[in-house]
C-alpha cells in the first residue's frame, strides 16, 4: 500500500477489517466447486499448450461466476467435486491415473480438453472437448477483452454438473469467491469495473448483481459493503430458489445467508 493511501484512510481500513475479521479470516471450506488440474509435469513439457488452456479454463469460470478449486496432484485424491477438468494435460503419472480412475469409479465427471493422456476409459463419466475451449478463450481475450468476456465458452459452462445453493449473476469485472464461513454460505465480491492502470483508481460501481439462493435455506440475505455495515436483504420467490438484487457494489461485498431459525 505504500504510497496509494495517506494514515488516516489506512486506519479507516484496518479499524474495519478488526470489526469484521470472523467474516474474513474464519476458515473457508469449499462449496460446490468445479475442479481445475493444475499439472506441473505439462507445465514443464508442453508449457505453452497448457498454460493458454488452463488460464482460459480458469477465466471462463471466473467471468461465469462458477465456484471452482484448482486441483494439484497432491490434492487431487482428496478432491469431492461433481467435475474436474483437465485443461490440456498432456503428461500424467501413474498414481495421477490412478487417482482419475477413482474419481470416475466414484461419480466424479472427467473433463479433457484437447487430449485426454489418462488411459481412463470412456464412459458418461468422461468427456474430451476438442477444440480447447479454454484456450479460444484465452486467445479471444488477448485480442478483446471487453467483448470475450462477456462470453465465456458455453461448450464448457454447459457440461459441468451441479447446480449450488447460491448463486451469482454479476458483470464479468465482478470478481467473486464462494465458501463456506461458520456453516453459512458466503460469497465475496470484488469490484474492478473501470479501472485504468495509472488513470482511474476508482471503479465504476456495479449495478444489477443478482444472487439465488435455495428457498429452503433462509428467508434473507445479509450485505456487506466494503467499509460500511450488515443490511438485510428480502428476496423474491422463483420456484424453489429466492433472488436478491445487491446494492450497487462499489469496491466490493460479501454476502452470506441468513439462516432459518
Amino acid at each position: 500500500m505504500a504510497g496509494s493511501n495517506d494514515m488516516a484512510t489506512r486506519k479507516q481500513i484496518f479499524e474495519w477489517i478488526g470489526r469484521k475479521q470472523k467474516i474474513f479470516f474464519s476458515p473457508r471450506s469449499p462449496l460446490h466447486p468445479v475442479g481445475v488440474y493444475f499439472s506441473p509435469k505439462s507445465r514443464d513439457y508442453h508449457g505453452k499448450d497448457f498454460f493458454s488452456s488452463y488460464r482460459g479454463t480458469v477465466l471462463a469460470l471466473l467471468h461465469a461466476h462458477r465456484d471452482f478449486q484448482v486441483v494439484t496432484p497432491r490434492t487431487l485424491p482428496d478432491f469431492h467435486g461433481e467435475s474436474l477438468v483437465l485443461p490440456s494435460v498432456s503428461v500424467l503419472s501413474e498414481s495421477e491415473k490412478q487417482s482419475l480412475q477413482a474419481l470416475q469409479a466414484n461419480g466424479t465427471r472427467l473433463i479433457f480438453t484437447e487430449i485426454n493422456a489418462s488411459g481412463v476409459p470412456g464412459s458418461t463419466n468422461t468427456l474430451l472437448l476438442d477444440p480447447d475451449p479454454g484456450k479460444a478463450y484465452f486467445a479471444a481475450l488477448k485480442k478483446d477483452f471487453s467483448t470475450s468476456s462477456r462470453r465465456p465458452p458455453a461448450e464448457l459452462l454447459d457440461v459441468l454438473r451441479g447446480k449450488t445453493e447460491i448463486e451469482l449473476y454479476a458483470p464479468p469485472t465482478v470478481a467473486a469467491h464462494f465458501g463456506i464461513v461458520q456453516g453459512n454460505p458466503h460469497i465475496f465480491l470484488a469490484n474492478f469495473g473501470g479501472l485504468v492502470p495509472h488513470r482511474v483508481a476508482v471503479p465504476t460501481p456495479a449495478s444489477e448483481i443478482r444472487v439465488r439462493i435455495r428457498a429452503d435455506l433462509g428467508n434473507n440475505l445479509v450485505y456487506l459493503p466494503f467499509l460500511g455495515e450488515e443490511r438485510v436483504l428480502h428476496g423474491t420467490k422463483h420456484g424453489d430458489r429466492l433472488e436478491f438484487t445487491l446494492p450497487g457494489v462499489e469496491r466490493g461485498a460479501a454476502v452470506w445467508v441468513q439462516r432459518q431459525r
